[in-house]
């Protein structure tokens, strides 16, 4: 059996065979790092953090991209997971709604708002991290997001971890699930958070205080041959250790996988995902150095070189406003240089691209331009909805690999704390599912519920106006459901098939009574016509 340092060798080994499997990427990262995302983490700096306060953006001289950057992010943020309505909801797998009892309907209703509103608390931080995330997504095609449960505060804490310092591994499936992550910390940061572990001594006797330690975070499947030393029984293994000096801080394991991690669209046979910011990359670059250049020959126009005699002028040229210059009478005068730049050529090139890295980023699709086309708000409306459906790829890998791990670990999470109550008795071996209520999602649906009204209007009312009967193969019930759940609405608005069958007894009672009441009158009504007549003929004759 191996000892526990000849493990801790092999989680080394393993680490740096994730960084050699990432290297050929930092590159092309790098270059997005600098002209698209300058504020994300350095991937040149090993093992350093960027230093603080650094002024990033001085290699930027044209901000499409940045700015097409965030008004994607901002687009996924709010059509995928918009904190002004609930976009998810708990189902059961493979049972339509109306056929759950009223209790099951109620706690799947409970149970998707609490998880909701723990999303929604700000000091869960899920809609900055989810934020941070799509703009990693969007620039470097792949996002970290670690989800923890915070014990002493009872909730959850969502943290966007930055993809210089984590490395990668995928399973059989092609899912993620091995994360190396470093970070830095001081020996003060180090003896809070690792309270129970004894420090090597090289820590504890470094005279910098504020010198910091690269510590690894290690997690992966506890089926791994790295574990077979580590005593660990969950399915995930976590092991923290120090890098230099070679040393375990802690060793422990999670239920689920603790990182979600979306990639934008993947190559088969690669671990990190591609993003439009690599397809936009050649033109990034084409319009900053347009845009350096196109500076420069503005300058020049406006503040043009001065040709001078060489002899004849006392020196230094003063060019400030209200300046004096000395010269020896008879020189010739000063006269600009004219270069015959032509800046319109330069500035229809800068447009040209500029929309070229609009569009690659979809800001065109997302922002919904009118293109001075006048439209009412349900035009506006289902061209939206046509275009994000054809962006439905991105949307559901998104969902596949951070939506719902998310939800599901979430979920696993607080009801491991006691924060969701126990479901009914009923529904203790049937499989949970989620259901999207996003914009997205019901952009995707939206095709299908436009095919059912426009069959209803364009096809079934004008028949029905000639012959009423066609109506019977319609089962407008069926109807009212499937459109709402291609809308997003909440089940408790629906009532089940039990209730309404009451309700329509009710009613055919109540409308057989009313029937036996009017027959009622009218027979009445008929034997005091006779009376009356009778009375009037014997008047009659009596006169």
């Amino acid at each position: 059996m191996p000892s526990e340092k000849e493990n801790l060798d092999e989680l080394v080994r393993r680490f740096d065979q994730l960084k050699t499997i990432r290297s050929p990427w930092e590159n092309q990262w790098q270059d997005i790092r600098t002209l698209v995302r300058p504020h994300a983490e350095d991937f040149n700096r090993e093992g350093q953090r960027s230093q603080r306060g650094q002024r990033k953006s001085q290699d930027i001289y044209d901000g499409t991209a940045p700015w097409s950057l965030e008004q994607l992010a901002a687009g996924l943020f709010g059509f995928m997971t918009s904190p002004a309505e609930r976009w998810f909801t708990l189902a059961i797998k493979g049972i339509p709604v109306e056929e759950l009892s009223r209790p099951i309907i109620d706690w799947l209703e409970l149970a998707s708002d609490i998880l909701y509103n723990e999303f929604a608390n700000p000091n869960v931080k899920f809609h900055s991290a989810a934020h941070e995330l799509y703009l990693d997504v969007g620039a470097f095609g792949t996002g970290v997001l670690l989800q923890e449960y915070i014990p002493e505060r009872q909730q959850l804490l969502f943290t966007t971890e930055p993809l210089s310092s984590c490395w990668l591994a995928e399973n059989r499936y092609g899912d993620i699930d091995t994360c190396f992550r470093s970070s830095r910390k001081t020996k003060r940061q180090l003896e809070q958070e690792y309270p129970e572990s004894v420090l090597p001594k090289e820590v504890l006797e470094h005279k910098d205080e504020d010198h910091e330690w690269e510590v690894i975070h290690a997690v992966f499947p506890r089926t791994d041959t790295i574990t077979s030393e580590f005593n660990i029984t969950m399915p995930f293994a976590s092991i923290h250790f120090l890098k230099q000096p070679n040393e375990i801080l802690r060793v422990s394991g999670f239920r689920t996988f603790p990182y979600h991690i979306p990639r934008w669209s993947k190559i088969a046979g690669e671990i990190y995902g591609r993003s439009p910011a690599m397809v936009c990359l050649p033109d990034i670059k084409s319009i900053n150095q347009v845009m350096k250049t196109y500076i420069k020959s503005a300058q020049k126009l406006v503040d043009p070189p001065l040709m001078i005699p060489e002899d004849g002028f006392m020196m230094p040229i003063k060019t400030a406003p209200s300046s004096l210059n000395y010269y020896t009478p008879g020189t010739d005068p000063m006269v600009p240089l004219t270069t015959g730049a032509q800046l319109e050529a330069g500035a229809d090139v800068m447009a040209r691209l500029s929309d070229k890295i609009a569009k690659g980023f979809f800001v065109d699709w997302l922002l919904q331009q009118k293109n001075n086309l006048e439209m009412t708000a349900t035009e506006v409306i289902d061209r939206r909805d046509e275009k994000l459906a054809l962006l439905s790829p991105v949307f559901g890998r998104l969902q596949n690999e951070m939506h719902g791990p998310m939800i599901r670990r979430a979920f696993d999470l607080m009801v491991q704390h006691g924060r969701i109550p126990f479901p009914p008795v009923e529904m203790l071996s049937l499989p949970l599912d989620l259901v999207y209520n996003s914009a997205v999602s019901r952009a995707q649906n939206i095709s299908k519920a436009a095919t059912i009204q426009r069959h209803l209007q364009q096809d079934v009312i004008p028949l029905a106006q000639i012959d009423p009967s066609v109506l019977d193969a319609i089962d407008l019930d069926e109807v009212v459901r499937e459109l709402a759940l291609l809308r997003g609405v909440s089940p408790r608005v629906i009532r089940d098939t039990a209730a309404i069958a009451q309700i329509r007894q009710v009613r055919a009672q109540q409308q057989q009574l009313a029937q036996a009441q009017q027959v009622g009158l009218d027979a009445s009504s008929a034997v005091k016509n006779i009376s009356e007549s009778q009375r009037n003929i014997a008047q009659a004759n009596a006169a």
